[in-house]
């Protein structure tokens, strides 16, 4: 792959999954830079069907591709997993190549590729991806590496946890936030059932993602980096913060029916990299993006 060009100023910039959590927030975040920004999502293009896909890229011509556009809900679809994050992935890096020209690609993988971590995972480390989505991304990161074109400058983006605003329910922040919400609102009984609480995540704000995402796209070697905090928390740990939050008191039940032990104990990433190279940290506090989320929900139920 060719090294790090400078990026010119009105470039055309296509997010792919602009729609989506992550995809959203960057979206407007760019837009307010003035950006030419173009987004890529279900229903007007499926990923995985190529030639979608080439009609898309080379009609919007872009000079920087963030590929946010991916499958993450994946128990039990291991086949429909892999044919969107990594054959889909494919399709947008052999579009990208048909425009013969410069084009600056963020891959964004995820850190439960490193599976469990003893301690803050360094991009060097060796990767044990346990589950179809983290294999997934792994088998991403491997074919992308792999892929050979001199005008393709491809980075890869392994966040961890992020959280916020917005975020969909069926993930352990918003669905803790919803339900205190509607205990608040007397729409649910004052105990919550919930399942095991001792996995350790590497939590971060959406927020902080976007601005990392922006910093490895313009300035980012040609490499890997981690976008964390290096500062896990356990899911009880989560959820006593936000019942902090609540107007009224909630007692917590463990529902053994729920009492499914996580595969990965413990998730966590190193900083060092991007916080050498790129002048990147974390600064938005857990407990205000825990505290913003809770109060996203309060508006939204």
């Amino acid at each position: 792959m060719p090294s790090s060009r400078k990026r010119a100023e009105g470039e055309k910039i296509l997010i792919t999954g602009h729609r989506g959590f992550v995809g959203k927030y960057l979206f407007d975040f760019l837009a307010k830079k003035s950006h030419k920004i173009f987004g890529l999502d279900l229903p007007q293009c499926d990923i995985t069907k190529a030639k979608q896909v080439e009609e898309k890229i080379l009609k919007i011509a872009p000079d920087q591709i963030y590929h946010l556009a991916g499958f993450a809900k994946t128990t039990g679809r291991r086949n429909l997993t892999f044919k969107v994050n990594v054959d889909g992935t494919l399709n947008i890096l052999n579009a990208a190549k048909k425009l013969g020209k410069g084009v600056r690609i963020l891959l964004a993988s995820s850190g439960m590729v490193y599976g469990n971590c003893h301690k803050a995972a360094l991009e060097t480390d060796p990767i044990k991806p346990i589950g179809d989505y983290a294999e997934s991304k792994a088998q991403m990161e491997k074919r992308a590496l792999n892929f050979k074109d001199k005008n393709l400058d491809i980075v890869i983006a392994r966040a961890f946890n992020h959280t916020g605003p917005g975020q969909k329910l069926g993930f352990v922040v918003p669905d803790f936030a919803c339900q205190i919400a509607r205990i608040e609102k007397s729409k649910l009984a004052t105990t919550m059932k919930v399942g095991d609480l001792t996995a350790k995540r590497d939590f971060l704000d959406v927020r902080e993602v976007v601005l990392a995402y922006k910093k490895i796209m313009e300035k980012g070697k040609l490499s890997l980096y981690n976008i964390a905090t290096a500062k896990p928390h356990s899911i009880e740990q989560i959820l006593k913060i936000l019942l902090s939050f609540s107007k009224v008191k909630i007692d917590i039940q463990i529902d053994k029916s729920k009492l499914r032990p996580s595969d990965v104990q413990k998730s966590t990433g190193s900083i060092a990299k991007i916080k050498k190279e790129l002048g990147w940290q974390p600064k938005i506090p857990l407990a205000k993006t825990l505290k913003d989320t809770m109060n996203f929900w309060r508006k939204n139920i």
